[in-house]
């Protein structure tokens, strides 16, 4: 799965669990660099807690100072396990 397909997939789950309270209608793209920097780690997606830390310290950077709740960055991550590793399976099934 390239790195547009990944963006998409995760822009939609963080725009739907916003986990800052950013997004709003117009705006879809305010996650875009925590995604870009999550894809650019390469992390095994379908480890929600490895995700879930990884979450942890883009949000810190990203966000200092804003207490990001643990229980929602381990809901994203768990989505994100979800979505990648189903998306995968799914283009493995039809190669």
């Amino acid at each position: 799965m390239g790195g547009e397909d990944k963006l998409k997939i995760l822009r939609k789950l963080f725009n739907e669990i916003d986990p800052a309270g950013i997004f709003f209608d117009e705006n879809i793209d305010e996650y875009d660099s925590e995604i870009k920097e999550l894809i650019s780690l390469s992390p095994d997606y379908s480890n929600i807690e490895e995700l879930r830390k990884l979450l942890e310290g883009i949000f810190a950077r990203y966000f200092e100072g804003i207490k990001i709740d643990h229980n929602t960055l381990h809901n994203l991550a768990k989505e994100i396990s979800v979505e990648l590793n189903s998306s995968v399976t799914m283009r493995l099934n039809h190669e």
